[in-house]
């Protein structure tokens, strides 16, 4: 199966860490590019392709700014970009990490008192008038 030109000229520069790669996809999908890029970068190889990200640098009112190229939208912008354009790559975290505080629990304060932490303690004193049912009493 041939390239159509668009596809042909997606020879970008793919930029991790200090490196940069001239790599060209198989095809114009998305996945393609992010196992191109895992070949052409070895540390990215048993990345999970979900956590890599490709970015493009632009200026937002005459300042530098980098945007994330979503999958949805790689097959929109990709042939916008210029020939040899060069993409950052970034590595996202991973949503199973270890929570962020925000996902914490509120902290409780210390217990000085060990028997304050008795589990068979009742909440609240029993109501006399069962008390008294309960022994026989009226």
């Amino acid at each position: 199966m041939q390239q159509s030109s668009s596809e042909k000229d997606l020879v970008f520069a793919y930029r991790f860490n200090d490196d940069l790669v001239y790599l060209t996809p198989k095809s114009g999908n998305y996945h393609d590019v992010i196992d191109i890029v895992k070949e052409g970068f070895p540390e990215l190889r048993r990345m999970s392709s979900d956590l890599i990200a490709l970015y493009v640098r632009v200026s937002i009112d005459k300042k530098p700014k980098t945007v994330r190229i979503g999958e949805s939208a790689w097959s929109k912008v990709a042939p916008t970009l210029p020939r040899y354009e060069i993409l950052d790559i970034r590595v996202m975290s991973s949503r199973c990490s270890s929570p962020s505080d925000s996902d914490l629990p509120p902290r409780y304060a210390d217990v000085k008192d060990p028997g304050l932490l008795n589990p068979q303690a009742p909440v609240r004193a029993p109501s006399p008038n069962l008390i008294g049912r309960l022994m026989g009493k009226k």
